[in-house]
């Protein structure tokens, strides 16, 4: 075979190929001595099919799965005849090469590759973990919400305060038409969401409400509003307030305390604080891995193939852009935001590629391999998060052809594994 590669540009080589007919000409052989051997074709014995009648019956999908086969290997044979690492696949369109017998098969493609790099020393980096102590205010303060869950609401002649209850009657207009007309619905008073709508000013406007006050409040229909002509209008929302239950919390006691399984109140503030330091462990394990990426992404540098990262760019601008929207982001909200969130996606992107690169390098460098146990229980993990089975976990990667994605991301979890079991961790505490 011949092989011809230039760089074009900045890590993107230009690909020629030519495979001499000999070889397309073994390859038709193998091919129709497979099908000899395997096709049944009336009035002949499988293994007795004269080739002449097999070419006629079966001459496209033999050239179809010939000129398939001849792609594939030659391209990855002159990937490493020339030590080429491609990023993405090539600019070429495999069908519509055409593979014949007694001439030769060849193509000319481009393709991003791999920056070439001096990978530095990972191992031993000095990394500092900040330690953030749980305090007594902030077991109280869990503590709280605790008991709000458990809160019993009465009828109350005095003005709401947050986190009361209030039953009201709604009525909501878009323009002149009415979208909501509910009686005796009942609406808490806490948090920016009213009815599944964002409204920061709910708490404001509704604190100090009594029975038989009414209030008005403004906001925006989503972009997720189920009737699609109305999404980004105004809202006008007329709450009567029909009377108002204040919250009334339980004791901390060890009734209370056995409602979690738990026999003491001091054993359930001991939980509390465990179930703090863990999530403090958990993002204090995240921030330790995003230094330890840093400090190796400023020991390294390299190009980039630039068509690659616009393309990366804009298909992580566009899916941001749309998990927003379903997040309720109105398309005047997103106009405002457009030049920050490019920038943001822009740097975020190319930051992620940039450790993916190094990433590899380093499995590379230690050999690791994805086995199919690895594979197993990271999608038991996937599945148990997701609340579904690792087998239909499976069936959905693999309809979006995600496991070559699922697998590069364990690979890089034993990259930082890697990293983190040999660094060199001070301990730092700061206040909370």
């Amino acid at each position: 075979m011949k092989f011809e590669c230039t760089e074009v540009a900045k890590c993107r080589q230009k690909i020629t190929v030519e495979v001499p007919a000999e070889k397309v000409d073994a390859a038709f052989d193998e091919l129709y001595n497979e099908l000899r051997d395997n096709a049944q074709v009336k009035g002949f014995r499988k293994g007795h099919t004269p080739r002449k009648l097999l070419e006629k019956k079966f001459s496209k999908v033999a050239a179809n799965d010939v000129r398939s086969k001849l792609f594939q290997d030659s391209f990855l044979e002159c990937l490493k005849e020339n030590d080429i690492s491609p990023l993405g696949d090539p600019d070429l369109k495999v069908e519509d090469l055409e593979a014949k017998p007694g001439e030769p098969f060849g193509y000319t493609t481009e393709v991003d590759v791999r920056p070439k790099f001096e990978l530095p020393e990972y191992k031993k980096l000095a990394l500092t973990e900040k330690v953030v102590p749980v305090t007594d205010a902030e077991i109280d303060e869990q503590l709280g919400k605790m008991r709000q869950a458990f809160a019993e609401y009465n009828p109350t002649e005095e003005a709401c305060a947050e986190n009361d209850m209030l039953e009201v009657d709604v009525v909501a207009k878009a323009g002149e038409e009415e979208i909501v007309n509910e009686t005796g619905q009942r609406l808490r008073v806490s948090g920016e969401m009213l009815f599944g709508m964002e409204c920061k000013e709910l708490v404001k406007t509704l604190v100090g409400a009594k029975a038989g006050t009414e209030k008005k409040i403004e906001l925006t229909l989503p972009d997720t509003f189920y009737k699609e002509e109305l999404r980004g209008q105004k809202a006008k929302i007329s709450l009567k307030v029909n009377q108002v239950l204040k919250a009334e919390l339980p004791e901390v006691n060890q009734q209370f305390a056995q409602k979690f399984g738990i026999e003491t109140v001091d054993e359930l503030k001991s939980r509390i604080r465990g179930n703090i330091e863990a999530e403090r462990s958990t993002e204090s394990r995240r921030e330790l891995e995003e230094a330890a990426k840093a400090a190796l992404l400023e020991k390294v540098s390299f190009d980039l193939p630039e068509e690659f990262l616009k393309r990366q760019i804009n298909t992580n601008l566009m899916r941001s852009k749309m998990q927003m929207a379903r997040m309720g982001a109105t398309k005047e909200f997103l106009g405002e935001k457009a030049a920050e969130l490019e920038k943001s996606t822009a740097e975020n992107t190319e930051k992620d590629i940039r450790w993916m690169i190094v990433s590899d390098a380093i499995a590379d460098k230690e050999e690791f391999e994805v086995t199919e146990q690895e594979i197993q229980r990271h999608l038991e993990m996937l599945a148990n998060y997701y609340r579904t089975t690792p087998a239909k976990m499976f069936k959905q990667i693999q309809e979006s052809n995600g496991l070559a994605a699922m697998i590069s991301e364990i690979r890089d979890i034993k990259v930082l594994n890697c990293i983190m079991n040999e660094a060199e961790i001070t301990k730092a505490e700061v206040a909370g």
